[in-house]
């Protein structure tokens, strides 16, 4: 199942409610059997990262039985609040991201991190258009299954190949339009 999150807007101007998006965001869901998440990096005025597109599959209902505040937390927050904003911090290059810890996530290629729902966690990779940091690929995995390394790398390497697949097409477009 795809929803996308109303945003009160005609949402952010990041490409990142596209199709493509979509796509790659149900078969991330798909071959993970956990919920993805597609997130626009705002840096206007306090920097935040919001949600843009989700595909939630077999795991919908733990979300809806989710408190109002862990949803509001998971659908739009800080950057520096979770993974799915480290990975933007971390790729933005500047004096902040040359902590110890964004450079590992540099990296890495990843971050993963606890989230503001009950019992998941978060792995998230950067989507960039072209040189430029525009979002972040996130898969809210359990808890439980994060900590098996094998499932947390083969979790990681998804949601990395997923971003990746985003990233060419934005990049793609970006160079079409430019």
């Amino acid at each position: 199942m795809l929803v996308q999150l109303p945003l009160g807007l005609a949402g952010p101007p990041t490409g990142l409610g596209s199709v493509t998006v979509r796509t790659e965001l149900i078969t991330l869901q798909s071959r993970t059997g956990q919920i993805a998440l597609a997130y626009a990096a705002l840096l206007v005025g306090r920097p935040l990262r919001v949600q843009t597109e989700k595909a939630l599959g077999a795991h919908a209902q733990q979300l809806y039985t989710a408190s109002t505040a862990s949803l509001q937390a998971l659908w739009s927050a800080p950057l520096e609040a979770d993974a799915s904003g480290w990975v933007i911090l971390a790729s933005l290059g500047d004096t902040a991201a040359a902590r110890p810890p964004f450079q590992r996530i540099r990296e890495d290629g990843y971050a993963v991190g606890p989230s503001p729902v009950l019992g998941r966690d978060i792995i998230a990779a950067p989507i960039w258009r072209g040189s430029t940091v525009a979002g972040a690929v996130s898969l809210l995995a359990s808890h439980r299954q994060i900590c098996s390394t094998p499932v947390r790398n083969r979790f990681a390497s998804a949601v990395m190949d997923t971003a990746g697949a985003i990233s060419r097409r934005m990049t793609l477009d970006q160079a079409l339009t430019d």
